[in-house]
């Protein structure tokens, strides 16, 4: 039962994402500062290329804070056993 609900799920997100880019097709000019980057996309996908790059540093900065933690937490541990209680 939970695989049929799964597989229903993805089914409507997938023709939720691609009825979105069929209603959103319109050519959108993409400006940045000093006339650096100068380009026309869709906008279906200059919004799923922004939702790509907040989730992508979204993982990078979760990544960082894991990594951070496992540090702290090797130190903590040395700590413990480097200073037995009395």
């Amino acid at each position: 039962m939970r695989n049929y609900l799964k597989g229903g799920l993805t089914v409507l997100v997938i023709l939720l994402v691609i009825t979105f880019a069929i209603k959103n097709n319109q050519a959108v000019e993409l400006q940045y500062y000093f006339n650096i980057v100068n380009m026309q996309l869709p906008a279906y996908a200059l919004v799923f290329l922004s939702l790509f790059i907040g989730v992508l540093l979204g993982i990078l900065i979760g990544w960082y804070r894991s990594l951070a933690l496992k540090k702290q937490i090797k130190q903590l541990e040395q700590n413990r056993f480097s200073h037995p209680r009395e």
